[in-house]
C-alpha cells in the first residue's frame, strides 16, 4: 500500500532538554487522551525536544529527525517530519497549533487483526472533522448524521464594565466590601454564548462553485453535532462548578479564521489553519488520525 500522507499546520519552536513533566504533558496534548491515543506509542522519544517557556505560558516542540509512531489500535505506523507544535495555555485552557506532514504505512497482521483494525478506523472517521468536510463538500449533512446549528459570542458588557470599576477602585486604594449585587454580576460568565435551534442549510455552510469547488463559509461560530456515535469515555466537557461531565452526543464548534476556505473532496482544508475546532474535535488528536485516501466501507444492503 503506498504511503498515504497528511498536512497540518505551522508553528515558531525554542527547543531545549526535555523536563519529564513538560514531556508528559507534550504526549498528552499531541497524541491525545482518547481510548485509541492511549495505545500509540513513540518509537524514538529521544528525538523530540520539548520546551515550556512560563513566561509566556507555551509548550513548544521539535524533531531532531522524523518522530516514528505506533498506534496498534488503528494498525498504522506514523512518520512524523519536521513537526512543529505550540500550545499556548490561557484560561484554564490550551489552544494547540501543529504543524508536520505525516506519513502512515499499515502494521502487519492477521485477519483478526485487520477486522479490528478496520472497527476502529470506521470509529476514528465517523463524527470526525474529515468526515464533516467530506459531508459538507457532498452536500449529505444530515445523511451522515450531522447536525449545524450558528453559534454566537458576545463578551458580557455589563460584567465587564463592573469588572474594571472594581479594579481601577483597587489601584487608587478607595476599594471596599464589594455588595452583594455586584458579586451577583462578577459571578456571570465574562462571554455569553448564543445557539440558534435552527438546523442551517447547505447554503448556510458553503459556496459551490460552476465547476465543482466547494468553500466552507459561516457567520459567526459553527456548533456541530453528531448522534449516532457515543463520545469515547474519556471525553469530558466543563460543567459548572469546576465539575466536568460527559455529554450524550459528539458536540464541537469550529470557528473560521479566513473569510471561507476551500473544503477539498478528501476532507480537508486550504489554508491548513483556515479553522480552529473546540469541544471533541478538539478531543481528538494524532490518536484518531487516518490517513487523507482512507474510505469508510460501504453500507451493507438490508
Amino acid at each position: 500500500v503506498a504511503p498515504a500522507a497528511q498536512q497540518l499546520a505551522e508553528v515558531v519552536v525554542r527547543p531545549n532538554p526535555n523536563r519529564s513533566a513538560d514531556f508528559e504533558r507534550f504526549k498528552e496534548l499531541f497524541l491525545g487522551t482518547s481510548t485509541l491515543a492511549r495505545q500509540c506509542r513513540l518509537r524514538n522519544p529521544d528525538d523530540v525536544l520539548v520546551d515550556y517557556d512560563p513566561a509566556l505560558n507555551t509548550l513548544t516542540a521539535s524533531v531532531t529527525r522524523p518522530l516514528e509512531i505506533d498506534n496498534p489500535a488503528l494498525g498504522y505506523r506514523l512518520t512524523v517530519y519536521q513537526l512543529r507544535f505550540l500550545v499556548a495555555f490561557a484560561d484554564g485552557g490550551a489552544a494547540i497549533t501543529s504543524l508536520s506532514q505525516v506519513v502512515f504505512r499499515e502494521l502487519p497482521g492477521g485477519a483478526g487483526q485487520q477486522r479490528r483494525w478496520a472497527h476502529n478506523r470506521l470509529r476514528a472517521y465517523r463524527g470526525s472533522l474529515p468526515h464533516f468536510l467530506r459531508a459538507v463538500y457532498a452536500d449529505r449533512l444530515r445523511e451522515e448524521g450531522f447536525e449545524a446549528r450558528r453559534l454566537r459570542r458576545v463578551i458580557n458588557q455589563r460584567r465587564a464594565a463592573v469588572a474594571a470599576r472594581l479594579q481601577q477602585e483597587t489601584e487608587l486604594g478607595i476599594g471596599g466590601i464589594v455588595p452583594d449585587s455586584v458579586r451577583k454580576i462578577l459571578d456571570q460568565p465574562p462571554v455569553m454564548a448564543y445557539l440558534y435551534r435552527p438546523l442551517l442549510p447547505p447554503d448556510s455552510l458553503r459556496r459551490r462553485s460552476a465547476e465543482g469547488r466547494v468553500w466552507l463559509r459561516f457567520r459567526d461560530l459553527l456548533a456541530v453535532t453528531y448522534r449516532p456515535e457515543k463520545p469515547d469515555p474519556n471525553y469530558r466537557e466543563p460543567g459548572p462548578n469546576l465539575t466536568t461531565f460527559r455529554p450524550e452526543a459528539e458536540e464541537s464548534v469550529l470557528q473560521l479564521r479566513v473569510p471561507e476556505a476551500e473544503i477539498q473532496p478528501f476532507g480537508t482544508l486550504v489554508p491548513t489553519l483556515g479553522t480552529v475546532s473546540e469541544g471533541y474535535w478538539g478531543f481528538e488528536k494524532i490518536g484518531e488520525l487516518l490517513p487523507l485516501d482512507y474510505e469508510p466501507p460501504a453500507p451493507r444492503l438490508k
